[in-house]
């Protein structure tokens, strides 16, 4: 994109649109630097600047979700099962495995 300015409308403020692209990863911030050139037969406005923009993650830091919290689940030894949902918050770059295993048991009243 180019903005162009003249004689009928030098003083008349024009935007550029910028946006980043979604990428649905999350990967943290990014620093970019954005460069504008201007050209002119005029050389006071013969410039190039460059600024150091920072794009914001919009995807939210990897999470995994579990319904109910692990630490109220109550498991019965009367062969009631208990059911716990697992999500995932961002999309994976590759599959993820959830597997579980009982590590130890210990009694609550000794």
């Amino acid at each position: 994109s180019a903005l162009i300015f003249g004689a009928g409308n030098w003083s008349v403020t024009q935007q550029l649109s910028m946006a980043a692209v979604v990428e649905n990863v999350a990967d943290g911030n990014a620093s970019v630097d954005i460069t504008l050139v201007g050209t002119s037969d005029d050389s006071a406005y013969t410039f190039t600047t460059t600024k150091t923009v920072t794009v914001a993650d919009a995807a939210a830091a990897p999470e995994v979700i579990m319904s109910p919290d692990f630490s109220s689940i109550q498991l019965r030894e009367d062969d009631t099962p208990q059911a716990l949902s697992v999500q995932l918050t961002t999309v994976p770059t590759s599959a993820v495995r959830v597997s579980f295993a009982v590590v130890g048991v210990s009694p609550s009243n000794p």
